[in-house]
């Protein structure tokens, strides 16, 4: 629902939303629970452009599924961390979480997971000025989400593509 609100404009409905969502979370006592709703709260805060406040929801997340064993929860985490890191001109952080990601991705089989902290750690290296090492993560990423039919993860490629291998 909150994505719903957002993405129609009613962003007054959308913020009580989320106040009230995460609240209830809180209350609930669940941490799995309160680690799906730190999620979906920071992809509420990054998508209306309050990137500080989407990054502190997704280290909050990080560290409850650290706590309580989510691997799969902390890569989705670590692979926005690193994206909004990176945004912040963090990219040695950027790097290091998306590093992370990659690993966490891997061991874990989330291949999509794995081709989003590429094309993640690619907009790092280039706009660190690493040119050369962003065109492969982001070529290969694409690939591999074509190959899986992620119809989404192949249309976010064509804007990654069009940042780094244009440049």
């Amino acid at each position: 629902m909150l994505t719903s609100q957002t993405r129609l404009g009613d962003l007054a409905l959308a913020a009580t939303t989320a106040e009230k969502t995460l609240a209830a979370a809180e209350k609930l006592g669940d941490d799995e629970t309160l680690a799906m709703t730190r999620t979906n709260v920071a992809f509420y805060y990054a998508e209306i452009g309050d990137i500080v406040r989407a990054t502190r929801m997704f280290e909050q997340q990080v560290a409850l599924c650290q706590k309580i064993g989510n691997l799969y929860g902390e890569t989705v985490g670590r692979v926005n961390l690193g994206y909004n890191y990176a945004h912040l001109g963090l990219y040695s952080l950027s790097g290091r979480m998306l590093e992370k990601a990659l690993d966490s991705s891997a061991k874990i089989g989330a291949r999509r997971l794995n081709a989003f902290a590429r094309y993640n750690y690619a907009l790092a290296r280039w706009r660190e000025g690493d040119y050369d090492q962003a065109k492969p993560l982001v070529t290969g990423a694409f690939q591999d989400l074509a190959r899986i039919g992620d119809a989404f993860g192949v249309a976010a490629g064509f804007s990654y593509h069009a940042l780094i291998l244009e440049f």
